[in-house]
């Protein structure tokens, strides 16, 4: 079994870095829309978090009042409500085309950074199967040299084994010569 060490901590610090990107966009998004509200010379532009999770952006100008809420999740504009003096309902002039452009760039680069994170994965395969084939080869070369070593001591031990076995050969034939006299003078 290999360890997956190396690729699990990789695949966990993208995924990270991927749900941390996720509020900072919504806070991005909602900085951004500040910053225009302050540029259309809203004054005390504050930023707050609502009960519900979401993201409240209000601000005040020639006594009237602006609140623009937003989901934190996505950046989308749920609400824009501008109130003059008199509390009428005011038309917002928020350029949401440039704020939609601007979340979709970010939407952009969040899919480009899970992109690179499925090559990041992918190139830890790779590694990881390098690794397996390198460590495989390595056990294939340990095993050779021992195949090797094995069969160059049972040819050094055979060589010494089959000389006692002419040895001993030597000594039926030193024998059978012997008995071969024997038997010659069992023929007179």
């Amino acid at each position: 079994m290999r360890a997956m060490t190396p690729r699990r901590h990789t695949l966990a610090l993208v995924l990270a870095g991927l749900v941390a990107a996720l509020p900072a966009h919504a806070q991005g998004v909602a900085e951004q829309i500040a910053r225009q509200m302050t540029r259309q010379g809203f004054d005390t532009v504050e930023i707050e978090a609502t009960w519900l999770g979401r993201t409240r952006i209000t601000g005040l100008r020639d006594g009237g009042s602006r609140e623009i809420v937003v989901n934190p999740n996505t950046g989308e504009i749920l609400r824009d409500l501008w109130l003059n003096a008199d509390g009428r309902v005011r038309a917002a002039d928020i350029d949401l085309d440039d704020i939609e452009d601007r979340v979709d760039a970010a939407e952009d680069a969040a899919k480009d950074a899970e992109d690179a994170a499925k090559d990041a994965e992918d190139a830890a395969d790779d590694a990881a199967d390098a690794a397996e084939d390198a460590a495989d080869d390595a056990e294939d070369a340990d095993d050779a040299e021992d195949a090797a070593d094995n069969s160059a001591g049972k040819g050094q031990g055979g060589g010494s084994s089959s000389g006692s076995e002419s040895d001993s050969d030597n000594d039926s034939d030193s024998s059978g010569k012997g008995s071969g006299g024997d038997s010659e003078s069992d023929d007179d």
